[in-house]
């Protein structure tokens, strides 16, 4: 796998989603695993998700998905993710999360 090549694929798929807070990755062999974190609760943020996610699905057929959206609701990405880096976080002053380094 080029990792560059799915992160990359990752921050174009989901950079732009309002509601996105980051995006982490972590490979483990032939699979990758994708944690998607979002402020709250928002059934069109989880919809625009998902079609992204079946997307790039479609489009890397040669490695294997899980996805997981996590609701962070108030709590800091750190208690979700661990000390995991972000492939993509929002860094703008009115950040929908304030907790995101």
């Amino acid at each position: 796998m080029v990792k560059s090549r799915i992160e990359d694929r990752l921050v174009s798929a989901f950079g732009d989603v309002n509601g996105v807070c980051g995006v982490y990755m972590v490979p483990s062999g032939d699979a990758v695993h994708v944690c998607t974190i979002i402020d709250e609760d928002d059934e069109q943020t989880y919809e625009v998700i998902y079609e992204r996610e079946r997307s790039i699905i479609r489009q890397q057929s040669d490695w294997h998905f899980d996805f997981n959206v996590i609701a962070r609701r108030g709590r800091p990405v750190e208690e979700l993710v661990g000390s995991c880096e972000p492939v993509w976080q929002r860094h703008e002053a009115a950040t929908l999360c304030p907790n995101v380094r």
